[in-house]
């Protein structure tokens, strides 16, 4: 059996898994709804990622310039760290800042699932 740590340092391999992606999206859906900020997810599993991240930056976008205590609150619910905002290197991939927000908000959904997963059937 995997420990925690194994799964957070291999979330590579949960990331093709349909059903994964799928409890991904409906837990972004989620968290995005309670501060009222729609996303939606088409179901097409191979652009799934690049669907959800265009509109999580649009949404980033958004509240950084109008609403940066909504923001907060929403980085707070997800478990995404402030500190991320202190940092001025960012990843030559990421166009800005909010691109790679956007990756890391993903990628703190996909280790949530992972990990609900992980205890309901390993408990």
């Amino acid at each position: 059996m995997m420990s925690l740590r194994e799964i957070n340092n291999n979330l590579e391999k949960y990331k093709n898994n349909e059903e994964i992606i799928h409890q991904t999206a409906r837990q972004i859906i989620k968290d995005f709804g309670l501060f009222g900020l729609e996303v939606t997810f088409s179901g097409d599993i191979p652009t799934a990622y690049d669907e959800l991240h265009a509109q999580l930056c649009r949404h980033l976008e958004y509240l950084t310039t109008n609403n940066s205590e909504k923001l907060f609150a929403l980085l707070y619910h997800i478990d995404v760290s402030e500190s991320f905002f202190k940092k001025t290197d960012l990843p030559q991939e990421a166009a800005s800042a909010n691109e790679y927000l956007g990756h890391l908000i993903i990628k703190r959904e996909l280790t949530k699932v992972v990990i609900r997963n992980y205890f309901k059937y390993n408990t």
